[in-house]
């Protein structure tokens, strides 16, 4: 259980989980200035219950992510609030 939880930059190069079971979560507030991924690998990712009553993210940067396996039994949110997502994508222009 959280009651209040902030991050104002969070940055991450390298992040490999093999295996990764949480139980019950619980959030009452959760609020996230930036976050950047340059690479993040689950092999297996089991979520049984998530309930969150508040979530703010301002900026999310990913390169890259593989998820091999994951498993959401129950998800609840009752408010999402996203400033700004970045997904770094390829465009293909064609000319003639």
């Amino acid at each position: 259980q959280l009651n209040s939880f902030q991050l104002n930059s969070f940055q991450l190069n390298s992040f490999q989980l093999n295996p990764f079971h949480l139980n019950p979560i619980q959030l009452n507030s959760f609020q996230l200035n930036s976050i950047q991924l340059n690479s993040f690998h689950l092999n297996s990712f089991h979520l049984n219950p998530i309930q969150l009553n508040s979530f703010q993210l301002n900026s999310i940067q990913l390169k890259s992510i593989q998820l091999n396996s994951f498993q959401l039994n129950s998800f609840q949110i009752n408010s999402i609030q996203l400033n700004s997502t970045l997904f770094i994508s390829t465009k293909f222009i064609s000319t003639r």
